[in-house]
């Protein structure tokens, strides 16, 4: 019996400006994926099962409260998800929803 697992491409572009004492935490299905600065940006990549995941971000800065959200995302069965992260700059926090696209494995 086949195994069906997907993929998750879990992206945060570099921002296009620096929060120079801020540091990024992202955890998907509560296990690390990113842990460092947050003018960096990161591209993980992860085999999943079929489902329901969670991603959590915490952004901490010295001079500030850190801002922190979780999303949920359903993943389908031999499929490549790429979720990306969105930051606005003019509201200071992530985006309320996720950017994904999905495309078949194979």
């Amino acid at each position: 019996m086949k195994t069906s697992l997907s993929e998750v491409v879990l992206r945060f572009p570099a921002p296009g400006f620096d929060l120079r004492d801020a540091r990024l935490a992202v955890h998907l299905d509560g296990a690390m994926v990113f842990d460092g600065g947050f003018g960096t940006g990161f591209e993980h990549r992860v085999t999943a099962c079929p489902g329901k995941h969670r991603i959590d971000v915490r952004l901490s800065m010295n001079s500030g409260m850190p801002r922190s959200r979780t999303w949920y995302f359903e993943v389908g069965v031999d499929e490549r998800c790429s979720v990306g992260l969105e930051y606005s700059r003019m509201a200071a926090c992530f985006n309320g929803t996720l950017a994904i696209r999905r495309t078949p494995l194979g």
